[in-house]
């Protein structure tokens, strides 16, 4: 599309790649984020790696998450750049994105954020490179368009709301079965199945209450989910 000098195709292409991402990478944050203890638990927890090694390493899972999705918004935009045969672009911006992530880093380190200030840094650094590569390319196509700032504030909407019901259903469990505390010892293999169970439970709670938000919102990218899923494929052939 850019050697035939279709930016509006190029702009399209790349946003409707960008919206897609940013619809699995939000609630994959959320998730990651508020049930990044019992992750890690399933993961590693065995041998060696106890329970201080699962604090520490779901601590800094959740502060990295906060960078999850724009990380994912990078991916794409440096590959749309490269597309247009601008590799300069997206090499001085992670410069800019480096020389910050190591400048927040000291800072927050030099105040004592431990674990949680490096994710931090990691974090801010990949927004702000998101944010100048999004920003150069919308100047470059024309802009990026009311739909796709409509269409990232639905999926923030959607997103805060199941943050909010997640946290309030983890609370609520918590509250019934104590097994769910976040001191709670965990043994393996014996807490393994309760445990999985568990993440499974609060992972599809959390994914039912932004599809559905996604529904109500009406997100064109429910439906472009939907048409890529396997099962999908394999009827329209048949």
């Amino acid at each position: 599309a850019y050697a035939l000098g279709d930016t509006v195709t190029v702009r399209d292409i790349a946003l409707r790649a960008i919206r897609l991402v940013l619809f699995l990478a939000l609630p994959a944050s959320i998730l990651l984020g508020t049930l990044s203890r019992p992750i890690v638990q399933l993961l590693f927890q065995r041998g060696n790696f106890d329970q201080t090694s699962t604090a520490l390493t779901s601590q800094a899972l959740s502060f990295y998450m906060l960078g999850l999705a724009a990380f994912a918004v990078s991916e794409i935009a440096v590959r749309s750049f490269y597309a247009m045969k601008d590799t300069r672009t997206p090499v001085v911006i992670a410069l800019i994105a480096v020389i910050t992530n190591i400048w927040l880093a000291w800072l927050f380190m030099a105040r004592n954020a431990g674990l949680p200030g490096l994710a931090s840094a990691f974090s801010i650094a990949n927004t702000l490179e998101a944010a100048l590569l999004l920003a150069i390319f919308g100047r470059r196509v024309g802009g990026l368009g009311r739909d796709f700032w409509l269409a990232l504030g639905k999926m923030l909407l959607a997103s805060v709301l199941s943050y909010v019901m997640i946290s309030l259903f983890i609370g609520k469990m918590r509250d019934i079965l104590p097994i769910f505390a976040q001191n709670q010892p965990y043994s393996w293999p014996a807490d393994f199945p309760i445990t999985f169970a568990w993440v499974v439970l609060a992972a599809s709670f959390c994914a039912l209450v932004y599809f559905a938000a996604a529904l109500v919102l009406r997100m064109p990218e429910i439906r472009n989910l939907l048409e890529r899923m396997p099962f999908r494929r394999m009827r329209d052939e048949a």
